[in-house]
C-alpha cells in the first residue's frame, strides 16, 4: 500500500513539474519612432498567427506572454533609454537589473525582455533580464507594415535572449 502511495505521489510530482516549464516571455516595447499603432494591430490581430512559427518553434518559451506596450513602466527614464539606443554597457546593465526586479499587480516575476525601437523605426534592440543584447534591422513603412516582418524581428532578437530564460 505504502509502495502505491509513493508510486502515486512521485507521478504527480513529475507532471507537475513538467507542466511548470510551460510558460512564455514577459517583455516590455518602447517606440521613439512615434506612432506604435501598427505594434497594436500587431499584438491584437497578427501575433500568435503562426506565420514564422519556424522560429518560434526553436525558442524556449511559447510565445510572449505579456507585452507592456502603452506606457513605459516607472523605472525606464528616457536618458537610460537613450543609452540603451547607443548601446552604453552600464544602460545596458541597469536595464537588465530593472527588468529582474519590476513587479506590478499585473507582473509578479518581472521582464525577460525590454524592446526598444529608435526614433528612424530601423533597428530593434533588445535588452535581457540577464544582460543579452541585440539590435535587428526592422524598417517598416509606418502607412502600411509588413507584420510578418515585425513578427519575424521579434522572434530573432529573442533568440538571444533565449540562453537566459528559465521558464
Amino acid at each position: 500500500m505504502i509502495d502505491k502511495i509513493c508510486l502515486f505521489v512521485m507521478f504527480s510530482l513529475f507532471s507537475a513539474l513538467s507542466l511548470a516549464g510551460e510558460r512564455g516571455y514577459n517583455a516590455v516595447y518602447i517606440d521613439y519612432s512615434g506612432d506604435i499603432s501598427y505594434f497594436k494591430v500587431y499584438r491584437e490581430k497578427y501575433y500568435d498567427t503562426g506565420v514564422n512559427k519556424n522560429c518560434w518553434a526553436t525558442l524556449r518559451g511559447s510565445g510572449v506572454d505579456s507585452f507592456y506596450y502603452k506606457k513605459t513602466p516607472n523605472g525606464l527614464d528616457r536618458s537610460l533609454i537613450d543609452g540603451v539606443l547607443k548601446g552604453d554597457s552600464a544602460a545596458i546593465k541597469k536595464v537588465s537589473m530593472f527588468l529582474r526586479g519590476y513587479k506590478d499587480d499585473q507582473l509578479l516575476s518581472g521582464f525577460d525582455v525590454a524592446f526598444f525601437v529608435d526614433k528612424s523605426g530601423v533597428q530593434l534592440i533588445s535588452v535581457g533580464a540577464y544582460g543579452s543584447y541585440n539590435r535587428e534591422s526592422y524598417n517598416i513603412n509606418r502607412k502600411s507594415p509588413n507584420y510578418i516582418k515585425i513578427d519575424r524581428a521579434i522572434c530573432q532578437s529573442l533568440k538571444k535572449v533565449d540562453v537566459e530564460f528559465n521558464p
